[in-house]
């Protein structure tokens, strides 16, 4: 699978590779649609890491929820059967994920888990949602699965504790 990804604000992702990112929609997509999401299919994905104060502003006017959040997806398929009916070849573009890295930052300080694994597991669940998913129990076990594979559980490190 090929991954097409623009990021903006990659700066606020405390040192993450694109390449890692790249890994993370991999694995979940190839868990979620093996058939779909085959070795020929190019997917096109835009990610941008935002402050509080604009995804607070985006949850508002999206979700009518004024609070921040770690992550916001705004996908192109309405549910899981959309994406089952797609053509098996040509490039996808699945949409935008929008995320707040301080809102994931302190998730992982009060989950007492690294940045990566953290961030690991809310991209997850963002791509997740771009292909239809929406919060059921095969969404939760394949974002953990990617999680456990990509950024298994370790203690922190001193310095993520700040």
């Amino acid at each position: 699978m090929r991954i097409r990804m623009t990021i903006r604000g990659e700066e606020a992702l405390h040192g993450l590779s694109l390449f890692f990112l790249r890994s993370v929609i991999r694995e979940t997509l190839t868990r979620s649609f093996p058939h779909v999401f085959g070795a020929d299919r190019t997917v096109v994905i835009d990610v941008a890491c935002v402050s509080d104060a604009e995804i607070t502003k985006l949850n508002g006017m999206y979700r009518k929820q004024a609070k921040p959040t770690d992550i916001l997806s705004f996908g192109r398929f309405e549910g899981l059967s959309a994406l089952r009916s797609v053509p098996k070849s040509g490039a996808i573009d699945l949409g935008q994920i929008v995320l707040s890295p301080a809102f994931i930052a302190r998730s992982a300080v009060e989950d007492g888990v690294s940045w990566k694994r953290e961030f690991t597991y809310v991209f997850s669940h963002g791509v997740l949602h771009l292909v239809g998913f929406n919060h059921e129990a095969q969404m939760f076990a394949i974002q953990d699965a990617v999680t456990e594979i990509l950024a298994p559980l370790e203690h922190m490190r001193k310095e993520e504790k700040k």
